[in-house]
């Protein structure tokens, strides 16, 4: 049973749905913060900007009575020049504007080429999942929402339909660090969820009984002042990387929804966060995901190209299955050696392993190492969740040699298991030092772009061969 609330709450039939209303004033600067000027500035006057991307936005009724206000005003500035075809017959929605301004506005937006778009009433978008086009390639779920039964047959009939069509939902978090992980979309598997750089949306991990508690949400944070218009900002990226995708064959990162959630997961920052961290056994920060997403990082990913287990570039993706349990199999495990060119640092080494759950039974898993190569075969570092569907490892100052990333099993079911896998290398100058002196003062040594929660020593030595401790400390930011 289900009851209207006062706003910003409103119903619909087998859910609840919140929206953010607000004046929310935007600004070019969300996009500079997610690697925009980077972006732009390196691919000069014909950067990519989303043409040949077609696209959905579905919203919740704005009008609080079953009026169907949920279409994004077509007469907007931002929005001449696009085709705006709604599903539903409706008015239009103040929210609904915000969010596509956001998604493919003409100055609002990065993926401004974008003009073919869906707009979906949500209460029928839901009803109709199973029957979306699978060429309608990025969803915009700016609501959430709460199934009143069969929860894990809800969630698993989407993840089932999103495995099936490859398309990217993506679907904003509740607002307020307070709140619980919703249904929609964020407590399924396969779709991709967002929420604030501030950390201002919902933690604590999946919640719905029966279908993967305790899984981390959200997967991406972007800077805005609420989830609904992140969830818009995270479209636009995504929009991008798909019209990438089409004009330059990247068949695989296209049409399938596994490959891109790994390449806009691997091209996220960490820097904004000095709390951000992971585990062994928790891939993801419990506030801030795989962190801030970031346009250039992820584009240097997809451009870089589709390659298969061997030898590989330090930056690219792949898709990939593996066929077998554990065991003594050849398709037991999938390996990529790549190399760190000597003279350079990787100041920042992101990979993501993501696989989609089939909506049914025992969801599988997989495991992710990273080995150093030189002078024999070193476990570096691994990540195996238990309840995810994503793994991840994060380095910073990752030294010129040779490399090797396993993809491997860690259930028994025997049955093909399709993955995305994308990794980056930004590569830079490693770790600095400066030390400063004065006459009769002790030398101050400044050193930065270091990894933070890491214990470093400084030792001295008169001969270069006998060395003395002189300091141990453990940095609480990144610099």
């Amino acid at each position: 049973m289900l009851r209207l609330p006062s706003r910003p709450l409103l119903v619909l039939p087998a859910l609840i749905t919140v929206l953010a209303f607000s004046s929310a004033r935007l600004s070019a600067d969300w996009r500079t913060e997610v690697g925009w000027d980077e972006f732009t500035g390196t691919l000069g006057a014909g950067y990519p900007d989303g043409a040949g991307a077609l696209v959905l936005q579905a919203e919740a009724d704005e009008s609080g009575s079953n009026g169907f206000q949920y279409i994004p005003n077509p007469l907007n500035a931002e929005m001449s020049g696009k085709t705006i075809s709604p599903q539903t017959p409706g008015g239009n929605s103040n929210h609904a504007l915000t969010v596509a301004k956001r998604f493919f506005g003409n100055t609002t937006s990065m993926a401004h080429g974008v003009t073919d778009i869906h707009a979906h009433y949500a209460g029928d978008y839901l009803t109709g999942f199973s029957s979306l086009p699978s060429n309608r390639r990025v969803h915009s779920n700016a609501w959430i929402g709460n199934f009143s039964s069969n929860v894990a047959g809800n969630l698993g009939s989407l993840d089932s339909t999103i495995d099936a069509k490859g398309f990217l939902v993506v679907g904003g978090l509740n607002n307020g660090s307070g709140t619980s992980v919703p249904h929609l979309f964020a407590s399924t598997y396969n779709a991709l969820s967002v929420g604030v750089t501030s950390g201002g949306h919902s933690r604590g991990g999946t919640v719905s009984s029966g279908y993967g508690v305790g899984r981390v949400k959200p997967e991406i944070v972007l800077p805005d002042s609420f989830t609904s218009y992140a969830t818009g900002g995270a479209c636009s990226l995504a929009a991008v990387l798909y019209g990438v995708a089409v004009t330059d064959g990247h068949v695989d990162a296209e049409s399938n929804s596994e490959v891109m959630k790994a390449i806009i997961m691997a091209g996220a920052t960490k820097l904004e966060f000095d709390s951000w961290d992971r585990t062994t056994t928790r891939p993801l920060d419990d506030i801030f995901g795989a962190g801030e997403a970031n346009i250039f990082n992820s584009y240097r990913i997809l451009a870089a190209g589709g390659q298969a287990p061997g030898p590989v570039a330090p930056t690219a993706w792949s898709f990939n299955e593996i066929s077998d349990p554990p065991g003594p199999s050849d398709n037991t495990s999938r390996s990529y050696e790549f190399t760190i060119p000597a003279g350079s640092w990787a100041d920042d080494f992101s990979v993501i392993l993501n696989w989609n759950h089939v909506g049914f039974g025992t969801p599988r898993d997989l495991k992710l190492d990273l080995f150093s190569l030189d002078g024999g075969t070193l476990l570096l570092d691994e990540s195996d969740s238990a309840v995810d569907n994503v793994e991840h490892i994060y380095r910073r100052n990752l030294p010129a040699g040779s490399y090797r990333l396993t993809v491997s099993r860690s259930d028994a079911v025997d049955d093909p298991i399709d993955y995305g896998l994308a990794w980056q290398s930004r590569l830079g100058p490693g770790p600095q030092t400066i030390t400063s002196e004065s006459i009769n003062v002790l030398p101050e040594v400044t050193i930065t772009n270091i990894f933070k929660d890491r214990s470093y020593t400084i030792e001295r030595s008169p001969d270069l061969e006998n060395w003395t401790e002189v300091h141990v400390f453990t940095p609480t930011s990144w610099d």
